[in-house]
């Protein structure tokens, strides 16, 4: 189930480049693309932090999962330190960006804002995904992952025909977000009902 989860979440991060071409010109699809590549540096932080928490969460359920919680706040923490003062670097240096990559100044700090909202709730809402991977419930995070596609998937041909590449834009951020506070909210309710029972199954072994 891991591989479908990690299949999904490739199909989510790709779709945009999958739609985009049928909706947009080719300039605009460059100027979303450079924006996307922007972000994703610092998401590409997030996913060091990952690496580093994946293990520790995985020990920590094997050994009954009472700190999970207290792990999750810590790694949203971390994230939302890490990736607030990089994005507004960002956005405040679009003019510069703009210029490297000879694009349109007004577009691509249009579309750095409108990804960073939806990347800024990856942020706070942490590691929630990797929580779910590691603590064995990865069912969670693949219909989390699955219902943020769908919805992206269905979307998109209204939202493009109608509101052009930057329709799209807020709908890809949209999805985002949602796929996230999904992950945090399957996280949440994972370890409320499961870990009065995993810690007692720990505690009798």
């Amino acid at each position: 189930m891991l591989w479908a989860t990690s299949l999904l979440g490739v199909v989510f991060l790709h779709l945009p480049f999958v739609v985009l071409p049928f909706y947009a010109a080719t300039a605009e699809v460059g100027v979303y693309a450079v924006a996307n590549k922007l972000m994703g540096i610092i998401t590409m932080l997030l996913l060091l932090l990952a690496a580093v928490f994946g293990p520790a969460f995985a020990r920590e359920a094997a050994q009954g999962g009472g700190q999970l919680k207290t792990m999750l706040r810590r790694s949203q923490l971390y994230c939302v330190v890490i990736y607030l003062p990089l994005a507004a670097a960002l956005v405040f240096a679009h003019p510069l960006l703009a210029r490297l990559f000879n694009i349109p100044q007004q577009e691509l700090q249009l579309m750095l804002l409108v990804l960073g909202a939806g990347h800024l709730v990856n942020a706070a809402t942490g590691l929630s995904g990797v929580l779910l991977n590691m603590a064995g419930a990865t069912r969670l995070e693949l219909a989390a992952t699955a219902g943020a596609l769908i919805l992206a998937g269905v979307a998109s041909p209204f939202v493009g025909a109608s509101h052009g590449y930057v329709g799209l834009a807020v709908l890809f951020s949209v999805a985002i977000a949602i796929k996230n506070l999904l992950s945090f909210g399957l996280a949440q309710h994972y370890l409320q009902s499961n870990l009065p029972q995993r810690a007692l199954d720990h505690e009798t072994a």
